[in-house]
């Protein structure tokens, strides 16, 4: 039998942004559902715009080591063996070798997270690793971020 829901709260509040999550799982036949949806939706308090993205353009290549150290943090958390190396991150991952196994951003808009202290990023199921590893996700904190942070983000987080 089909099955859709669909979850949409407010997890996270300040006088500068207001994020809401779209959480929605379907179930169409097969071996399991899966979630869709849009994830964290932000907005702006000044002026009630979408935030589509917080990042400058053509930051992913500079962001490895970032992406790196979330995805190992989050391939750590269950696992008998910490997750250290660049190997056995890569050994975690599904990623294209004609791409020199680059780590993309996330399809979903990364959006803070609930204490503020920087950007959620999660990578839908199948997008970088199968299926059994979830959604692989991480925080990176706004101070981490700030090379990469488009210069109106950067005048928000300055209010």
């Amino acid at each position: 039998p089909y099955d859709y829901t669909m979850n949409i709260s407010k997890v996270f509040e300040d006088s500068t942004y207001v994020v809401f999550y779209d959480s929605e799982y379907t179930f169409t036949g097969g071996v399991h559902g899966g979630v869709i949806g849009y994830g964290g939706i932000t907005f702006r308090f000044s002026d009630g715009s979408k935030i589509d993205n917080f990042l400058k353009e053509n930051v992913v290549k500079d962001m490895q080591p970032l992406l790196k150290k979330g995805l190992k943090e989050y391939f750590s958390e269950n696992a008998d063996e910490k997750v250290t190396t660049d190997k056995q991150l890569m050994e975690n991952l599904m990623l294209s070798e004609e791409n020199n196994n680059l780590i993309p951003l996330p399809a979903w808009t990364p959006y803070p997270d609930e204490k503020g202290k920087g950007l959620i990023f999660t990578y839908q199921q199948y997008e970088i690793a199968c299926y059994a590893a979830g959604m692989p996700s991480f925080i990176l904190t706004w101070e981490e971020l700030k090379p990469f942070l488009r210069d109106d983000i950067l005048e928000d987080l300055k209010k």
